[in-house]
């Protein structure tokens, strides 16, 4: 996010002539969705499998992705040019990886209990996957 704002301040400063080259120069572009979205759904899987094993992590996850959604709502909405709609095409392939890190999470927390001394309560948390999917 600070390589945009580098670059725009250099261009401002040493190809900017005229009004028409800083307008040229203030265009975001579009945002990357081929590569933030896999990004926020491995930070997802990472704080689901994290907050089994850690529970102290999950405030922290949470203010990121509160922090994550204020922020890429403005930059959607206010700063990037919207180069396509897809008319949520993509939204099955995100939905299944969700549920995929989510039934990881649930079979990492069942190991976790198994080995701990709470392992009376494995054989109830089995049913977790499979209500899940």
């Amino acid at each position: 996010m600070l390589k945009p704002l580098i670059i725009y301040h250099l261009k401002n400063i040493f190809l900017v002539k005229t009004e028409k080259d800083r307008q040229e120069a203030m265009d975001a572009g579009s945002l990357g969705f081929n590569t933030s979205e896999p990004r926020m759904q491995l930070y997802f899987l990472l704080g689901l499998v994290n907050a089994a094993v850690t529970p102290i992590l999950l405030p922290f996850i949470v203010i990121f992705f509160s922090f994550s959604y204020v922020v890429f709502r403005h930059q959607i909405i206010n700063v990037y040019n919207q180069e396509y709609e897809s008319g949520a095409v993509f939204w099955p392939s995100v939905h299944g990886r969700i549920i995929t890190a989510l039934v990881i999470s649930q079979l990492l927390m069942m190991g976790l209990l198994s080995t701990k001394q709470a392992s009376q309560s494995t054989p109830f948390a089995i049913a977790l996957p499979l209500l899940t999917i």
